[in-house]
């Protein structure tokens, strides 16, 4: 992250503070808004709460994101999704690039925040605590049925932000849903997020960020490979789909161009 000029220190001021006195009342209104149309039985009403937040917080903070789908995909499918994770921006950009509905895997202190924790527990994201394995295993098992048939899920692998931007070991939990729904695995890659918020710092830096959603892996749920075998297979994937990701938020020459939105480009 280069050094800024004086000028350029004076809006990045700006934009931080924009984003500490809007971010939290638009989240609170978005998941008041989903919470009151899930319990009126709007499932459509509560997505577009979900969108319209991530929306509001990529245009705040500044971020201009460039986006590439695997045409193997289906909009309408569900999916176990695996990503990388450097930033907090990581979801919105995410939730908004895909089409259809993600709920996503959250550690318990997200579950805790007052109205959008309560947002995120009436909605269905999987909350679990690090500290009981056991736990986590029962809650991923309680979303087989939903992520066969209504919702895809989102794992960040690594389980906390990479604070160097290096891609770090990846859990597994990622692999029992699979075999436990047989819903096929998809690789994503995320770039650019930690230019913007990094973990561990409070300032905010607009820019560009690429997304890149690879094939479906269906074979993560071959229970006939071990699990330490699949998993260096799909962070190996992740991985290569990251200098895919690099290259849509750094080169000049993107081939994909994509604003908020106008997620869910698909590859050539």
């Amino acid at each position: 992250m280069k050094p800024l000029n004086r000028d350029e220190s004076r809006v990045e001021w700006l934009r931080t503070a924009g984003t500490l006195v809007t971010v939290p009342p638009v989240t609170a209104l978005s998941a008041t808004w989903a919470m009151a149309a899930h319990t009126l039985g709007s499932t459509d009403g509560a997505e577009r709460a979900a969108k319209a937040w991530c929306d509001a917080v990529l245009g705040v903070v500044g971020a201009r994101v460039h986006a590439r789908v695997h045409d193997d995909l289906d909009p309408e499918g569900t999916y176990v999704f695996v990503s990388n994770h450097q930033s907090h921006v990581d979801v919105p950009v995410i939730v908004r690039t895909w089409p259809g509905p993600i709920r996503f895997v959250a550690k318990r202190s997200l579950g805790k925040i007052p109205i959008f924790g309560h947002a995120l527990h009436m909605l269905g994201h999987v909350i679990i605590d690090r500290r009981n394995s056991e736990d986590s295993r029962r809650r991923l098992a309680h979303q087989v049925e939903r992520v066969r048939t209504e919702v895809s899920v989102l794992f960040f692998a690594e389980g906390t932000r990479s604070r160097d931007g290096s891609l770090q070991a990846f859990k597994k939990g990622c692999l029992m849903l699979a075999e436990l729904s047989g819903v096929p695995v998809v690789p994503i890659a995320v770039s650019g997020t930690r230019d913007i918020l990094a973990s561990g710092k409070a300032t905010v830096r607009s820019g560009p960020v690429g997304i890149v959603f690879g094939a479906p892996m269906p074979h993560m749920a071959d229970t006939s490979r071990s699990r330490d075998e699949r998993i260096t297979e799909l962070r190996s994937e992740v991985q290569a789909l990251k200098q895919e990701a690099d290259a849509l938020c750094y080169s000049p020459d993107r081939r994909v161009d994509s604003s908020a939105d106008q997620a869910g480009n698909r590859s050539d």
